[in-house]
């Protein structure tokens, strides 16, 4: 993989988010809690699906997308999709041990 140099509408992204331990103790309850940039639509989780959680109203609650709903244009509830994801979160259910860390991912296009 490699840093782009320019992008363009349209283009696909793989954001990687680099987490460590710096301190002399596990690191417990940790959570990663990331915005989706502005100039990024979130198109699913990396590698790391199968414990990610997403938000589709600005980071107030989470869960899986399939779970989520939003207020659609015409004022009814629907389905939350991709494109309504603000955040994702990932909750370590381990401690992370002292200078030990890891990447977490997600997927995008350039709006």
């Amino acid at each position: 993989l490699r840093e782009p140099t320019s992008v363009v509408p349209g283009d696909p992204l793989v954001v990687w988010l680099t987490y460590k331990n710096g301190s002399a103790k596990p690191a417990s309850s940790f959570v990663v809690n990331n915005p989706i940039p502005n100039q990024v639509e979130f198109t699913g989780l990396g590698e790391n699906s199968g414990w990610g959680v997403v938000s589709v109203d600005g980071g107030k609650t989470f869960g899986p997308l399939a779970a989520l709903k939003v207020t659609g244009k015409d004022g009814k509830p629907r389905a939350a999709i991709p494109y309504d994801v603000t955040h994702v979160r990932w909750s370590f259910k381990q401690p992370i041990a002292p200078g030990t860390g890891g990447t977490l991912s997600f997927y995008g296009v350039v709006k």
